[in-house]
């Protein structure tokens, strides 16, 4: 087999944010500054909302030397097949258990993936639709351990049932933009015959397409990567750069997120951010949000607009520990035992449940830098360390619930990953958000304070569940 890591790598660094999306941003700029300037009798605020891009790439490849003649296919091998409604929750408690294993799952994932004293940023919903598409072609041991890292050993029936769950849920957006597509994409020269079942259980529970083309031809390649641009609202243009003659398969997820800040920030200031080895100055957005401690940790939480999602920012309570080391400590009930009392009092204040005498044990005047990056990593030794070996492996890996191929057996060669995160300044409106951290009516200011000057630990969390949609490192705002 030809190792394919560092061209995947290349392949992966080469997604970026198209120039069409910054163009537009730079419209949507214009456009409300200069609404502002023709309405005298309203202030001009800064909002800064939060624009994120993943793509999560399975190569799959066949254990063979030899390239098989051409034969004729199909491309769209969802024809006659159907999305049949599906039941969400069919067993008692089962939700719960899927929320600690994808809670459990999301920091794993982080934890392995991060990089020492670089930026770093994982979707851990991106990853988990798109190896949950693959655990339908798995049989025995190798599906067995996608159920064990997924869904903390539940059966693949009811992983399908929370996935497909979990995708809806976390589309269901009233404000902003959340789009999540997936796809599968075989190669017809490699003699691959696709089992129905999996295409079925796919298209059921994570609206996936399937497609059959020839690999070797030059316009495949356009062809994914359309599909990939049109699925995210050309905001991500390039998944593959090029294609290896041992590529039998991809299965691809992509995730693009922007949302506003419910309320917005009315300036920023230029302070001290400490990196490692040297100070930075940076932007930094000031307010007053609803405060997250542990004894361990401390942040703030602080919601978007329509109340779906809400952005996590938390680092050690101890300014002198180094944040490897704690993101090393971390795991999935100490992740949600911060967040979820947070949760609890953003919902009291919005609810009219909690009142100004809370305000300054409740909230903290937080300082929190802009940032803008990108980030790229192989997942296969992350997901090796977590336990999901035999997919790898040219002997053990067992995908009969996928396919044949005549030409040797399929396996998992590897598993890219490619995250975009992007903060911009928009003005708008603070709008319903004003109600919400503003109805406390407190004159006094919070006693807490959180200044985010060194590096730090944010997510951007389904408010429902406490999962992250996405979280990530900042080890330099301008890195």
């Amino acid at each position: 087999m030809v190792n394919n890591k560092e061209k995947y790598i290349d392949e992966c660094n080469g997604i970026k944010v198209t120039g069409e999306f910054k163009r537009e941003t730079a419209e949507k700029m214009r456009a409300r500054l200069k609404q502002k300037e023709h309405a005298g009798h309203r202030t001009l605020r800064w909002a800064v909302p939060a624009a994120a891009a993943a793509v999560l790439l399975c190569a799959f490849t066949v254990f063979s030397v030899l390239r098989p003649a051409a034969v004729s296919a199909k491309e769209n091998l969802m024809e006659g097949i159907t999305a049949r409604p599906v039941k969400a929750i069919a067993k008692e408690g089962e939700n719960a258990d899927f929320i600690k294993a994808q809670a459990d799952f999301s920091i794993n994932i982080f934890k392995n993936t991060v990089k020492e004293g670089k930026n770093s940023l994982v979707s851990p919903a991106s990853i988990s639709l798109a190896l949950g598409m693959t655990a339908n072609g798995a049989e025995g041991e190798t599906l067995k351990q996608f159920e064990a890292i997924l869904g903390g050993g539940m059966d693949i029936g009811s992983l399908n049932r929370q996935l497909g769950w979990e995708n809806a849920a976390f589309k269901s957006l009233k404000d902003g933009r959340l789009d999540i597509a997936n796809s599968i994409w075989y190669d017809n020269e490699k003699n691959l015959s696709v089992k129905k079942d999996f295409l079925q259980k796919n298209a059921d529970y994570f609206g996936a397409g399937a497609f059959q083309l020839d690999f070797s031809d030059s316009g495949t390649l356009q062809k994914i990567n359309s599909w990939v641009k049109s699925s995210t609202g050309g905001k991500i243009d390039k998944v593959i750069n090029n294609i290896s003659p041992n590529d039998v398969m991809y299965i691809i997820n992509a995730v693009y997120f922007e949302q506003d800040w419910m309320k917005s920030y009315s300036s920023s200031t230029k302070e001290i951010f400490h990196t490692r080895g040297k100070d930075v100055t940076a932007d930094y957005l000031r307010s007053a949000e609803v405060y997250m401690h542990d004894g361990e940790s401390e942040g703030i939480l602080k919601p978007l607009e329509g109340g779906k999602y809400s952005f996590a920012a938390f680092m050690p309570s101890e300014s002198t520990e180094d944040i490897d080391a704690y993101i090393k400590n971390m795991t999935g009930a100490k992740y949600t035992g911060l967040v979820k009392p947070a949760e609890k009092i953003l919902s009291q204040y919005g609810n009219g449940g909690k009142t100004q005498e809370n305000y300054d044990e409740d909230f903290a005047v937080s300082s929190l830098p802009k940032f803008k990056y990108d980030f790229s990593a192989s997942l296969k030794d992350a997901l090796g360390a977590m336990g999901l070996t035999d997919a790898f492996d040219t002997g053990k890996a067992d995908f009969g619930g996928m396919g044949k191929s005549d030409k040797g057996n399929i396996f998992v060669s590897d598993v890219m990953h490619k995250t975009f995160i992007q903060v911009n300044e928009l003005g708008v409106e603070a709008a319903a958000a004003t109600a919400v951290i503003d109805a406390t009516g407190s004159s006094a200011p919070p006693k807490n304070t959180v200044t985010f000057d060194r590096p730090f630990v944010y997510a951007i969390v389904d408010n429902e569940t406490c999962l992250p949609l996405f979280i990530g490192k900042v080890e330099n705002p301008h890195a």
